[in-house]
This record gives C-alpha cells, structure tokens and sequence, in this order.
C-alpha cells in the first residue's frame, strides 16, 4: 500500500494525483477516506503540483463537484479572486492559502469567526464576506423606496395575471368543463350559451340562474378551470440538500441567469424598481415567487455567498414562514425582509392563501465598489457559459 511520506514526497504531478487518487480509493472507512482525501488534496495544493484538469478531478473524486466547472472558474479561483483585498483580507483571517480549500478542509466551515458559520454551506465561498443570516433592513437606505413602490408593483402583478388568467381561460371554457364532466346536458349547454350572448353574463352565474347548476358545482368547476389555467410550477435544482419538482412553487422569471425580455416588458414598473436599487446583482436571479397553501421547501442553500436576497412581499399569509439558519422570518404585505440565502433555509407555508413575494439579490455591502466591476457575470463570469472540462 501507498504510504503518507511517499505520497507527500512526491515531486511529479501527474504521480502524485495518482497516489492520491489510490490512497483515497482504498481507505478502510468514510472517515478515514476523507481525511486522508482533504489532507493531501491540500498538501499538493499548497505544493502548486496539480494541473487545473487534475484539480477538477479530485473534486469529482471527493464527491464534492455538483456544478459544471470550466478552465475560466479555476483560474478565476487560482489566480484572480485572491487579488481582491476583501478576499485576501478574509483568506488571511481563515488561514486560507488557496481559494480551493474550502472543498477540501470543513475546519474552515466550523471556525468561529465573522466570516463563517456552521450553517453557511454556498457552493463558491468567498471568504472575507461578513456571516450574518437575516439582515436588519435599517441598514439600507433603499428599502424606504422600494416599500414605496409596493403599491404600484402589487397592482401591476394583479393586473398582469389577471389579463394572463382571462386568456388562458378562453383555451379552457368553463361550460365545456361542466359538460365533460357530465353536469349538463347538451340542450342545457345550449340555452346557456345563448342567454350569454344575449346578456355578456358568465356561464356559472347564468347556469345557476337557470337552475342547471348548483352553487357548489360552479365552486368546484371554477377550481378545476383555475389549475388547468394557473402557471406551472417551477424547477428549482440547488446545491447539496435539495433539488427536485416543487408541487405548488410557481414563479415569474426575470432573470436567472439569462434575461428573460419579456417578462420584462411585461412589467416595466417592477423592473425599473428592482433597477432602481443600490448594488442589484444583474444577472442573479429575479423573480416573482409564488406558494400555494400546503408547500415546503426542504432545507437548502443558496449556491454561493457574497450576495444578500432580497424579499418584497406581496401577497402574505398567515401561519407561513421561512427559516433562515436559526432565525425565524415572517412576511409582511409590503416589507421587505433580507437574508442570506447561502445559509441553510427552508420555507413552510401553512396558510390558507397564497405567499408571493418579490425576489432579487443584491450584492453583499463587504465589497468594494471597485471589486463589484471584477465580480459583475455579465462582462466578467464568461466562464459560467464555457463548455465544462
């Protein structure tokens, strides 16, 4: 068997990777297979022996990969991060000697300092970023104008949905539902839909009127003609604990992390306000993210820190709530709450309405404006559209 003074000896890159790679396959339990797998990925790290292939390698050997990673993200890592002073300054406080290690080492996760907690887990960690899971929102003087704009943007969403829902209704007739489900008949069908036309009044109205249905029968048809007409529920993959088809989480994108112009266009009110506030992460993503009554979203995180989210609530509704790290957050109509989402979070909605918030990212107040061109995807993060390695 390999042994530890002639792994660590090792001059040749390609040789060490090798008894690396075989040290760790053969380690007798998980435990052990991981330690000797984070102390010597750290040691030849520390040594500049691996190649940005075999760095990718042992990561996906580690179990730790969960993202696509390109050439550009590891240079970026190796040569570009640790430049800026806010992550050098952090490195130095966590005795960080590569950006890598924070795949490798938990003891980094599990020190007590300013810059980590042992509920913060992103995917990308910059270290240097102050750890806080709620945010007081006294601290940013834009929340005032935002909260101001809640009206405007609440009857915006109405409207838009409203004039979505009634097109959508016109593919999924109501009186063409009560007759599959064999509630009328064909004549009754019939002399409904002529007394419409003569009166512009709605089918359920006129069908209970002429006593063809009953007013429980409309409720439920009206629900069955909701859920074909409402917006689909969204697909949201994240790092570590979670991922998967939400039941009764819907959203409207946009952005994330491609622009989505026409939601956009469809509500320029919203747009310019969320465009409207200090530091707004241009290419996180921005959403209206609506829950159904009954959801959970198991505990997950956000896939890296540096970023604060951003919640404008605009629908609330009681008994729901989402948890961030140990703190306990409820929304208001019209308040804006803010965390950090890559601490471990989970949202539990126990009500009898829907919770709709708005929801964007801004960038974390630790860095410096000059770091904020350098950290900006759009010009800066191409290596996220490279194919991965």
């Amino acid at each position: 068997m390999t042994t530890k003074p002639e792994i660590l000896g090792a001059t040749n890159s390609e040789d060490s990777l090798a008894k690396l790679l075989s040290a760790f396959k053969v380690g007798a339990r998980p435990e052990t297979r991981k330690k000797l797998f984070q102390r010597l990925a750290t040691t030849l790290l520390e040594r500049d022996l691996l190649t940005l292939e075999e760095i990718e390698t042992i990561l996906r050997q580690g179990g730790t990969l969960q993202f696509p990673i390109t050439k550009g993200l590891i240079v970026f890592w190796r040569e570009v991060l640790p430049k800026l002073p806010t992550i050098a300054k952090g490195m130095a406080a966590l005795g960080m000697k590569s950006m890598v290690e924070w795949y490798f080492d938990d003891t980094i996760r599990l020190q007590q300092t300013k810059y980590t907690h042992y509920l913060q887990r992103p995917y990308f960690f910059f270290p240097g970023i102050r750890a806080n899971p709620v945010w007081d929102t006294q601290h940013f003087d834009w929340v005032p104008q935002l909260e101001a704009s809640f009206p405007e943007i609440r009857e915006e969403y109405a409207t838009v949905l409203d004039t979505y829902h009634r097109q959508r209704a016109e593919q999924v007739p109501f009186g063409q539902l009560a007759l599959e489900d064999g509630l009328l008949t064909d004549g009754q069908f019939q002399e409904i839909l002529r007394r419409q036309q003569q009166t512009g009044g709605l089918f359920g109205e006129i069908a209970i009127e002429l006593e063809c249905l009953n007013k429980q029968q409309v409720n439920e048809i009206l629900l069955r003609q909701q859920q074909a007409i409402d917006l689909k529920c969204s697909t949201y993959r994240g790092p570590d604990t979670y991922g998967g088809v939400v039941e009764g989480w819907s959203s409207i994108v946009f952005q994330g992390p491609k622009p989505n112009p026409k939601v956009q266009e469809m509500f320029p009110v919203t747009w310019k306000a969320m465009n409207s506030v200090p530091r707004f992460n241009k290419s996180a993503l921005a959403q209206f993210s609506r829950l159904k009554p009954g959801t959970t979203l198991a505990p997950h995180y956000g896939p890296y820190n540096g970023t604060l989210r951003v919640h404008l609530c605009i629908e609330d509704s009681p008994h729901t709530y989402i948890r961030v790290g140990e703190e306990i957050i409820d929304w208001q109509e019209g308040k804006v709450v803010i965390f950090d989402d890559s601490f471990e979070h989970h949202v539990v909605h126990r009500g009898n309405s829907p919770r709709t918030v708005l929801f964007f990212d801004v960038w974390h107040p630790d860095w410096l404006d000059s770091e904020l061109k350098l950290l900006n995807r759009d010009t800066n993060w191409d290596f996220f559209i490279e194919k991965p390695l």
